[in-house]
């Protein structure tokens, strides 16, 4: 046996591998990481559903089912009002409404993946139509913090950055809902407006304007204006 050869093998012994071998070893360490990665991360879709989800999904059923068991009286009127109201109308109007989950549902998720969440259309449509369900049921729009724990609970999602997202969606619902009743108001009104209209026209376009300044600021400046502030650590 050569010296050189010693010399190897003394060194691979001794705790020193060779070059050659140790790379073989550092590829299929990290093959077999990237399998483990992809077998942990379960898309969301499969997570939603997970026994725990279902447990969260089924809760709002829950509720409703005591909703319906102490109003069936007024609830049994809904079928004849129904009826006798124009059924294309009714059909036009469920139509509407239900399209506008699956626009939400794009929304939110662009909203997300400007946070760093990539989250599908699709799973943020059927996340953000669970939590409606749980917005007619209970007050206080609790639906949304529902909407934040079924994120939280199926993705890598943390409660912060769902909260704001929501947020955001509040804000730029409120600058909606109030120039579309600016308009709605402009057009019921086209004669003259009325003392009071006037005050909330101006009311609403003074919320339009707050609103926006402050996104305006947030998106522009927020960071900026968190470091000069005395903001507590645990708070930025």
């Amino acid at each position: 046996m050569s010296g050189a050869d010693s010399e190897q093998d003394h060194r691979t012994v001794a705790g020193d591998p060779d070059p050659a071998i140790a790379s073989d070893s550092v590829e299929v360490a990290a093959e077999r990481l990237d399998q483990n990665e992809g077998a942990g991360q379960l898309s969301l879709s499969a997570r939603l559903r997970q026994p725990r989800t279902i447990i969260s999904i089924l809760i709002p059923l829950v509720i409703i089912a005591v909703f319906v068991a102490l109003n069936g009286a007024q609830l049994a009127k809904v079928p004849g009002l129904i009826a006798g109201a124009d059924l294309r109308l009714v059909a036009l109007a469920f139509a509407i409404f239900y399209t506008g989950f699956p626009m939400r549902g794009v929304r939110w998720a662009m909203l997300l993946r400007g946070t760093g969440i990539r989250v599908s259309a699709r799973d943020s449509t059927e996340i953000i139509f669970l939590s409606w369900l749980v917005n007619c049921v209970v007050p206080a729009k609790l639906g949304d913090v529902y909407r934040a724990y079924l994120l939280k609970i199926n993705s890598h999602a943390s409660l912060s950055r769902t909260f704001g997202t929501v947020f955001i969606e509040r804000v730029l619902d409120l600058i909606a809902i109030a120039l579309l009743g600016i308009a709605a108001g402009l057009w019921s009104f086209r004669t003259g407006l009325p003392g009071p209209i006037q005050v909330v026209f101006a009311i609403g376009l003074v919320v339009v304007a707050v609103l926006s300044v402050g996104l305006f600021t947030m998106r522009n400046f927020g960071r900026r204006i968190l470091n000069v502030l005395p903001t507590p650590p645990r708070v930025l």
